[in-house]
């Protein structure tokens, strides 16, 4: 009789350690699960639990696609409330899933375009792997994109000043879009 208690016991074991190594294509459930935090603007473990739980309902998501666009400005309504970004998740020529993010702080929160707002992650080996520098266009990186369309509108950040001289970020139109070809994102000025 022990002998069969161990056996299931193991089998438990054995499907939770290969069950957390991610295989492409990842689905959206998964990254939103398992990509660095600077990747889903910052949300933290309890804001990515209430995420999945609202992700069903909440009209930014497109489970088929693999794209969404969470914007959550209301903390009473939302987990993370500063955590807007745009996520498109594909694979590229090697069949290795690719995570594109924008999280848009300059026009969420407030804060000076950077850099470290728009990031690339490539799947390796069960691995989120960090390509931003080779897969974005240097001359771009403090760009808004809109990685939940593809190919993807960007642009600069147009800036206004308020009457007490706080700085606000907006959106405007697109300056180009971005569509994958060769292992990086290329910049064109129309969507052909």
């Amino acid at each position: 009789m022990f002998r069969y208690t161990i056996i299931p016991a193991a089998m438990a074991l054995a499907s939770c350690s290969t069950s957390s190594k991610l295989n492409s294509p990842v689905s959206l459930l998964d990254a939103i699960r398992t990509l660095p935090p600077d990747a889903i603007a910052g949300m933290s473990h309890k804001g990515r639990k209430a995420f999945i739980e609202l992700m069903p309902k909440h009209e930014g998501v497109d489970t088929t696609a693999r794209t969404l666009h969470y914007y959550s400005d209301s903390p009473e309504r939302y987990p993370d409330a500063s955590s807007m970004f745009f996520l498109r998740l594909f694979e590229d020529e090697s069949g290795r899933t690719i995570a594109a993010s924008h999280t848009a702080h300059p026009h969420g929160i407030g804060t000076s375009p950077s850099e470290s707002d728009t990031l690339v992650y490539r799947l390796e080996k069960g691995q989120w792997i960090n390509i931003t520098n080779t897969a974005i266009p240097e001359q771009t990186r403090t760009w808004w994109f809109k990685f939940n369309q593809d190919p993807s509108p960007c642009g600069p950040y147009l800036k206004d000043t308020l009457k007490n001289g706080k700085a606000v970020y907006r959106i405007g139109n697109p300056a180009g879009y971005l569509s994958w070809k060769d292992s990086a994102f290329r910049l064109s000025t129309s969507t052909l």
